[in-house]
């Protein structure tokens, strides 16, 4: 097996000009080969897809092999990507708002805290949900319709189905993921890179 990260970039308009932002999934492969990174890019923006609203743009994705020193990793694929995303937008939404999922490692840190790979879903769509103004605040709970959809998310992206087979999660480090995905019941701020 082979341990491999990829990256899918996304952009839109924010403060007069396209914002880019990106999660990191790092998986297990049976080969890190460009088949493998191929089918890795498709299936998570697919995935995404269906959680971002129409003004998510998808610009780019890429694959990468990890655990190794800075000169061993290395690229395997980057793609050009096209679409957006399929949720039609809430104007409301402040671009900054995410909701923090996270996916427990089998092992503790050093000092003997749980580690989590942590994701972030900037929520740019309210899947047709009514939101208050305190969930949009993030001092109101999400309703169990929403939650649900966001647990769906997570539980999507482990296993990653592809064709073929499905991959594991597994942290940078190689820690594995052994849980279900946990997430808050609350919108939290995640500021963007200006």
């Amino acid at each position: 097996m082979a341990r491999v990260s990829c990256s899918i970039t996304k952009d839109f308009a924010y403060r007069g000009t396209r914002e880019q932002f990106s999660n990191v999934y790092t998986y297990e492969v049976p080969n890190a080969g460009l088949p493998e990174a191929s089918n890795l890019i498709g299936a998570l923006q697919s995935i995404e897809k269906k959680y971002h609203s129409a003004g998510v743009n998808f610009v780019s994705g890429r694959v990468w092999t990890t655990g190794g020193t800075k000169e061993q990793n290395e690229t395997i694929l980057i793609s050009d990507l096209s679409g957006a995303g399929e949720l039609s937008e809430e104007p409301r939404m402040h671009a900054q708002a995410v909701y923090e999922c996270q996916w427990r490692t089998d092992r503790p840190s050093a000092t003997g805290k749980p580690v989590y790979c942590r994701k972030y879903l900037r929520l740019f769509s309210t899947g047709g949900a009514i939101f208050t103004d305190g969930m949009f605040a993030g001092s109101t709970p999400l309703p169990t319709a929403i939650l649900s959809r966001l647990q769906d998310y997570m539980d999507s992206l482990n296993p990653l189905v592809v064709s073929g087979g499905s991959y594991a999660m597994v942290a940078p480090s190689g820690r594995v993921v052994n849980q279900r995905g946990v997430g808050p019941k609350y919108l939290s701020l995640h500021e963007l890179r200006y």
